[in-house]
């Protein structure tokens, strides 16, 4: 509640002694707390009450404290009990007799009106809320009398409020309540706008402020004032999290070029992320640019480990060669699919190396054991029985290779100009 953090310590003290003799009567024995004054035993048992959810109890307790002291810290602890129990009647009855004679007193008004606009007593509210105006013309009270208008839905004067209390401290909390209002309330998107810009010009970008005014932007499909100030944001914090906004809007906008730079340039951000490379490795695909991706899929393998980034480096390495005959090529490209399929058995991997040592006279009956496996898992894919037929023909093995090629239908045959040649050269095998 209110007061408990300048008593807290003297709990314990009394609930020890409290428990021990109880029977007693402890509130009542001055032997007990002579060191303990009578205001500090009744907060101290309101507290321990209060932590039992013993109310009504509390309640009494912090009423003894509040006879004795007429502090008003208690008054509010009555209150909020008060609230607690469900009695709020009892509590507005109870601030309102405070105030009749304590006029200036703007914390127990602050209570009222929290009690008044609960109950939905929004006039009563505002008429209070103006009296604390009146009183005291500071930020907080300006703040409330807005709310208050607000709950009422007159969002014009809660902006006129907010917008004075604003000035006084420039406080970006109600900076944002006053541009979220225009925004959302009353659907003035470039006043809302303007008050976050200005207010960045000023006194400088924040998280709060440069978040909401970026969202804005991007609701609005103002991505390039999105980006700068997501920039600005970058430079202010160093989070990375803003990196990868603009990215997502560079990918939105489709505009690679810039995607690509912003990974290119920030390894912090590319590199945070097995999922950024390969934002980076699709950019380079889609430009054709295998060089590259031939270095990101490398740089995927040593950060992930995970044999499908090196089975398809490999590939790559073969598809764009200039001279896919070149010995050298071949060596690297079947150890490095070999060393991959340690881990893991990928159909087509294992189709690729297969082939790939068959078609180039390397190791034909290794090559097969390699299509065999595929076919294990994909027994009815017609590349792969292709290349297992490809294979018993360059063992000159007739025979079984036009057995294998017979289970692939004419039409699938059709299909595929290599296919086709295959199985003309295998037919006419002796």
């Amino acid at each position: 509640m209110f007061a408990r953090s300048s008593v807290l310590f003297l709990v314990a003290i009394v609930i020890f002694v409290y428990g021990c003799v109880r029977a007693t009567n402890v509130v009542n024995n001055p032997y007990i707390f002579e060191s303990v004054s009578r205001e500090d035993e009744y907060i101290a048992l309101g507290y321990y009450y209060l932590d039992l959810k013993k109310y009504k109890e509390a309640k009494d307790a912090f009423q003894q404290a509040y006879t004795i002291t007429d502090n008003k810290v208690y008054l509010k602890e009555i209150i909020g009990i008060l609230i607690l129990m469900g009695d709020v009647s009892e509590a507005k009855k109870q601030a309102d007799r405070y105030l009749k004679t304590n006029l200036d007193d703007d914390e127990i008004r602050n209570v009222l009106i929290g009690i008044l606009t609960s109950t939905k007593q929004y006039e009563a509210a505002r008429f209070e809320a103006r009296i604390l105006v009146k009183n005291d013309r500071s930020e907080k009270n300006l703040e409330t009398l807005s709310s208050v208008y607000f709950l009422q839905n007159d969002y014009k004067n809660s902006a006129k409020y907010l917008q004075e209390a604003y000035e006084i401290n420039h406080n970006e909390l109600i900076l944002d309540k006053l541009a979220s209002t225009y925004a959302l309330f009353l659907n003035d998107t470039n006043k809302s706008i303007n008050l976050y810009k200005n207010h960045i010009k000023k006194y400088g970008i924040t998280q709060l402020i440069g978040e909401k005014l970026a969202l804005i932007y991007v609701k609005e499909e103002k991505y390039e004032q999105a980006i700068q100030i997501y920039k600005q944001l970058y430079e202010e914090t160093n989070k990375i999290q803003y990196l990868q906004v603009i990215l997502e809007i560079y990918l939105k906008t489709k505009e690679l070029n810039k995607a690509q730079k912003l990974l290119e340039t920030n390894h912090s951000l590319t590199y945070s992320d097995e999922r950024f490379l390969e934002i980076l490795l699709d950019i380079y695909n889609i430009k054709k640019d295998y060089k590259n991706s031939i270095r990101i899929l490398n740089d995927l393998y040593d950060m992930s480990g995970n044999s499908g980034y090196l089975a398809l480096e490999a590939v790559y390495i073969y598809e764009s060669a200039n001279d896919k005959k070149d010995k050298k090529i071949l060596n690297e490209v079947s150890t490095k699919l070999e060393k991959a399929l340690q881990d893991f058995n990928e159909a087509l991997y294992l189709n690729y190396l297969g082939y790939l040592l068959i078609d180039n006279d390397m190791d034909i009956n290794k090559g097969i054991k390699y299509v065999e496996k595929a076919l294990l898992i994909e027994p009815s894919n017609v590349y792969y029985l292709d290349s297992l037929a490809w294979g018993y023909y360059k063992l000159k093995d007739c025979k079984k290779a036009k057995e294998i090629m017979s289970t692939i239908s004419q039409e699938e045959i059709n299909k595929e100009e290599e296919i086709l040649e295959h199985n003309k050269k295998i037919q006419t095998c002796k």
